[in-house]
């Protein structure tokens, strides 16, 4: 893993993603892809999921959205700028898996 650089930047940048977070907890605001679209997006469900994991609830997170269990992982990629493993093909096989992940989430969740 490489050394993490930019912590300022990161911090603030993770702090403004808990403050979104929040505002969408707090305010009655749907998915802003739904709204323009008309249909939802591969993160829908997310934010809900990320709550419930966080209440302890991971039958309810899972109901939500499936990948809700890379999320601690994508943030470890934030901080680590983007390589988590020090093999270029296993980042690629990461990223394609957590891609994968989400899109059949798109697909096939119902329950959102």
């Amino acid at each position: 893993m490489k050394k993490i650089s930019y912590v300022k930047q990161k911090l603030l940048i993770t702090l403004g993603i808990l403050a979104y977070a929040v505002v969408l907890y707090v305010l009655p605001v749907s998915c802003v892809f739904k709204e323009i679209f008309g249909f939802k997006c591969p993160g829908c469900g997310m934010t809900r999921a990320l709550l419930a994991v966080l209440c302890g609830n991971f039958k309810l997170a899972f109901g939500f959205h499936w990948m809700v269990w890379s999320l601690p992982f994508l943030y470890l990629c934030f901080l680590y700028d983007g390589r988590l493993f020090k093999n270029k093909v296993l980042n690629m096989v990461f990223y394609a898996v957590i891609g994968i992940g989400f899109i059949a989430n798109w697909i096939f969740n119902t329950n959102v």
